[in-house]
């Protein structure tokens, strides 16, 4: 997962394919539970980038990527559908 920002809190950034009717998303594994984000439909840009979350935590960088679409949805698929019941 992409961000502007240094800490991985503003910004989001999720990589797209060139293909026609692909939507850009990614999911991370994070201690809140796995967070899907949802991108923008569009043509890619380039985007200056500070940060990236990994499942181990937020790294520090400074890089260029291109092929990039703002974040238009969170969603925290833990949270929104939680596991089934466990069987007794």
């Amino acid at each position: 997962m992409l961000f502007t920002s240094l800490d991985c809190t503003t910004g989001a950034y999720v990589y797209s394919l060139p293909y026609a009717g692909v939507r850009a998303a990614t999911q991370v594994q994070t201690p809140a539970g796995i967070v899907l984000y949802v991108g923008a439909i569009g043509t890619g840009t380039t985007v200056a980038l500070h940060s990236i979350l990994y499942d181990t935590g937020c790294s520090t960088v400074t890089v260029q990527q291109n092929g990039l679409l703002p974040v238009l949805a969170t969603i925290n698929l833990s949270t929104a559908y939680p596991p089934p019941l466990s069987f007794q």
